[in-house]
C-alpha cells in the first residue's frame, strides 16, 4: 500500500466522512515540493511529513491539521512561499504551516539565541492556534524516532532539548501518548546504560507482576459486577523514564518500587467514579496521603481522574486510577482531544484550560535575554502541581515547591509587590517556605510596593520572577546594584567567571547600624546573609546586633518585638567574604563531585568545606560552604553548578 493510502485508511477509522480530497492534495503538493530531498536515513523526504501526519491521526486530529502536517516543511526546506501555500490551501492551513516553520532565514549570534527565538516565535504562533504546538510535538516525536541517523553530538543536543522542553510541553498540554515516548527516547539517547538496566529489570519481573495485577483486576471486576456498574478495567505499565525518575526522586532501589503497573478503571459517569472508589476502599485498605481527587480539582492541563493507592494481597501497594471515558480521552490526547473533527470547531472550555499558557505569553515578551527566557520557559512548563487556598476558600494551582511569594503574585500583581509576610495554616512562615497541597495561605501586605530582589532567588513561577524583575528595573534598583559592582567583575561575568576586583579601602564593619558606632555585630548562621541581601538587625543584650536576612524564619518570628529591631544596611565600600552553604542534589556518577568543584574554582571562589553523602538509589547529596563577596557572586556560583551535567537541583 502507498504512504497516502495508509494514512487515509487510518483517518477513516475515526472519521469516515473525512475530506480525503484535501488530504490527497496536500500529500501530492508536499511530495512534489520535496521530490529532490532525502532524509539522513536515505529515505525520500516525504516519509517524514507523512509520519508526522500519521502520529496526529493517532490523536484523531481533523483533516486541516493533518494537511498542515503534510505541508509543515515546505516553506522552510522546499522554498515554497507563504502566498503560494495560502492560494492553494487557504489562509488557515498557511497560518498553521507558518507557525511551525523555524526562523531559518535569520542569523543569530549563538545557538542559544536561535533556540530561544524559535521557541518565542512558536509560542506566539501557538497563542493564535493551539494546533501549531500539536503539529510541532508530532514533528519532534518522529525526529526522535529517527535520532540514530544524526551525529552523536547532535543526538545528545536534540535529546536534551526534547527532555527539557518538548516532553514537559507535551505533559503541560496533556498529550500523554506523545509525552511518555518523548521521555523514553530522550532517556535512551542521554543515559543508555541506565535505560538498558531498567528495561532489563522490568522485563525480568514482567510475568510475575502481570499475574499479580491480573489477579487484582479480576477481584475488582467481581465486586463491580455485583453492583452492576459498567466498567472497563486494564493495567497501565509505567514507562521506563518515569520508573527511573521515581528511583532518583524517592531514593529507591528498583526492587522497592511495587507500583510499576497502575490499574485503570473506566466508567460511564462521575457518579460511578466515586461509587467505585468507595467499593475499592471498602475491599482494600487505602494508604493515607495517597488519595488525589483530580475530578474536583483538575490539573491545569485539564486532566481529571481519581487516584488512590491500596494495600493488595501480600502487603503490596497497588495504584488505582478511576475516570470516565471522556476523562480518559482527554488524559490520552490532552488539548488535542478538543478538536471536533466532524464540526471542525473547538471545545469552548479550551481557553479556560489553557489559561496558564496565556500567562506565559504575558511574560515571555519581557525577557529579552535568551538565557533568561529559556530558564523561565523551563520553569513555566513544570506541571507537578499543588493546590492551595485563600482564607475565603478560593483555590489556586501552583508548581511543586512554590512559596508564598508565588501565591501572592498569582492572586494579584499589587498584592505580590506589597507582600511583607505570610501566614500558612494560621502560622507565620518565611516567604521562601515551600507550600503543600491543601495549605491555606494569607498574605500580609504593607502600605506601598516594596518587592525584594532576593525574592527572585526562591520563587518558582516564571510570572512572579518577571513581575519582580520588571518592578526593580522600573525603579532602577537592578541598575543601581549593577552599578555598584566593580567594573572588572561585571566584565568577567560575561565570560562566566568572576575575577578579583581592585581592592577598596576597608571599613570596620560590613554593615552600617543606624545611630550606633563601634557596635558589636554578629552575622546570623541560620540564614547566612551576604552583601546584597535585604537585612534586618536585632539588638541582643550583651551581644550587640544580630544581622539576619529579612526573609529569615527567625527574623520573621521576632519582628513583632519592634523595640528590638534596628535598621542596618550593607556598607558597599567594605569588601568582605561571607560564608554561605549551598545544597546540591546530583546523579551519583563517578566524577560529579570533581566536576562541581572544578566549576566553582573557575569563578575564583574559595571552598571552605564540602560534605557528600549518597542515599539509596543513585542520588548524591552535597553541602558546599563557599566564601562569596556579594549576592551577584553567589548567584554566579549557583549558576555554574546548575550547568554541571547530572546536577538536579541547587539551593542556598
Amino acid at each position: 500500500m502507498s504512504l497516502f493510502s495508509d494514512l487515509a485508511d487510518k483517518v477513516k477509522i475515526y472519521n469516515p466522512q473525512a475530506d480525503t480530497y484535501l488530504l490527497q492534495k496536500a500529500f501530492d503538493f508536499a511530495a512534489s515540493a520535496h521530490a529532490e530531498h532525502k532524509r539522513l536515513s536515505g529515505d525520500p523526504y516525504i516519509v517524514h511529513p507523512v509520519a508526522v501526519a500519521s502520529i496526529l491521526a493517532g490523536l484523531e486530529q481533523d483533516v486541516v491539521t493533518l494537511s498542515a502536517a503534510l505541508l509543515h516543511d515546505v516553506i522552510e526546506d522546499a522554498e515554497v512561499d507563504r502566498e503560494a501555500l495560502a492560494k492553494n490551501f487557504g489562509e488557515e492551513i498557511a497560518k498553521l504551516v507558518e507557525g511551525v516553520t523555524k526562523l531559518s532565514q535569520f542569523t543569530f549570534v549563538s545557538r542559544e539565541v536561535r533556540q530561544a527565538e524559535n521557541f518565542r516565535k512558536m509560542f506566539v504562533a501557538m497563542g493564535q492556534d493551539y494546533r501549531i504546538i500539536i503539529i510541532k510535538l508530532a514533528d519532534r516525536l518522529h525526529n526522535m524516532q529517527t535520532l540514530k541517523y544524526l551525529l552523536p553530538e547532535k543526538q545528545k543536543e536534540t535529546a536534551l532539548e526534547t527532555r527539557e522542553i518538548f516532553a514537559p510541553l507535551a505533559h503541560r498540554i496533556g498529550v500523554w501518548k506523545v509525552k511518555w515516548e518523548l521521555e523514553d527516547l530522550s532517556f535512551v539517547a542521554l543515559e543508555p546504560e541506565k535505560y538498558e538496566e531498567i528495561k532489563s529489570k522490568v522485563s525480568t519481573s514482567r510475568r510475575e507482576r502481570e499475574e499479580y495485577i491480573f489477579g487484582f483486576i479480576e477481584q475488582v471486576s467481581k465486586i463491580l459486577e455485583r453492583v452492576a456498574i459498567k466498567t472497563e478495567i486494564n493495567g497501565r505499565p509505567k514507562h521506563f523514564y518515569s520508573i527511573y525518575r521515581k528511583m532518583v526522586d524517592q531514593n529507591l532501589e528498583f526492587d522497592e518500587i511495587y507500583d510499576l503497573t497502575a490499574v485503570r478503571v473506566i466508567v460511564d459517569s462521575v457518579k460511578d467514579c466515586y461509587a467505585v472508589l468507595g467499593l475499592i476502599h471498602a475491599a482494600w485498605k487505602p494508604i493515607p496521603g495517597r488519595f488525589r481527587d483530580y475530578i474536583a480539582m483538575p490539573k491545569s492541563n485539564g486532566y481529571q481522574s481519581l487516584h488512590t493507592t491500596v494495600i493488595g494481597q501480600g502487603g503490596r501497594p497497588v495504584e488505582v486510577q478511576i475516570r470516565t471515558r471522556e476523562m480518559h480521552r482527554i488524559a490520552e490526547y490532552g488539548i488535542a482531544a478538543h478538536w471536533r473533527y466532524k464540526e471542525g470547531t473547538t471545545d469552548k472550555t479550551l481557553d479556560q484550560k489553557m489559561s496558564w499558557f496565556r500567562e506565559m505569553l504575558e511574560w515571555q515578551n519581557e525577557l529579552k535575554d535568551a538565557q533568561d527566557f529559556m530558564e523561565s520557559l523551563k520553569i513555566g512548563l513544570i506541571i507537578d502541581e499543588i493546590f492551595v487556598f485563600t482564607p475565603k476558600g478560593d483555590v489556586f494551582d501552583l508548581p511543586l515547591g512554590a512559596c508564598p511569594i508565588d501565591f501572592a503574585y498569582r492572586v494579584h500583581t499589587e498584592i505580590g509587590h506589597r507582600t511583607v509576610g505570610a501566614k500558612v495554616n494560621g502560622r507565620i512562615m518565611p516567604l521562601d517556605h515551600a507550600l503543600q497541597s491543601g495549605d491555606i495561605v494569607e498574605i500580609m501586605t504593607g502600605k506601598k510596593d516594596d518587592p525584594s530582589r532576593d525574592w527572585m532567588r526562591f520563587c518558582k513561577t516564571a510570572s512572579a520572577r518577571v513581575k519582580i524583575r520588571n518592578w526593580l528595573k522600573k525603579h532602577g534598583e537592578i541598575a543601581q546594584v549593577e552599578a555598584k559592582i566593580p567594573e572588572p567583575i561585571i566584565e568577567a561575568q560575561k565570560d562566566k567567571a568572576i575575577v578579583p576586583a581592585k581592592r577598596k579601602p576597608k571599613s570596620k564593619a560590613a554593615v552600617i547600624v543606624a545611630g550606633l558606632k563601634n557596635v558589636l555585630i554578629k552575622f546570623s548562621r541560620c540564614c547566612s546573609p551576604v552583601p546584597g541581601d535585604p537585612v534586618i538587625g536585632f539588638v541582643t543584650k550583651g551581644k550587640g546586633v544580630s544581622v539576619h536576612r529579612q526573609d529569615c524564619k527567625n527574623a520573621i518570628e521576632h519582628k513583632p518585638l519592634q523595640e528590638k529591631v534596628i535598621k542596618v544596611e550593607w556598607d558597599l565600600l567594605h569588601e568582605v567574604s561571607m560564608p554561605v552553604e549551598i545544597e546540591i542534589e546530583a546523579f551519583d556518577r563517578v566524577g560529579v563531585f570533581k566536576d562541581i568543584l572544578a566549576e566553582i574554582a573557575e569563578t575564583h571562589t574559595n571552598v571552605a568545606s564540602a560534605k557528600i553523602s549518597t542515599k539509596r538509589g543513585s542520588t548524591a547529596f552535597l553541602k558546599v560552604k563557599v566564601d562569596v563577596k556579594n549576592l551577584e557572586h553567589l548567584y554566579q556560583v549557583i549558576k555554574v553548578i546548575k550547568n554541571v551535567r547530572d546536577v538536579y537541583s541547587v539551593k542556598r
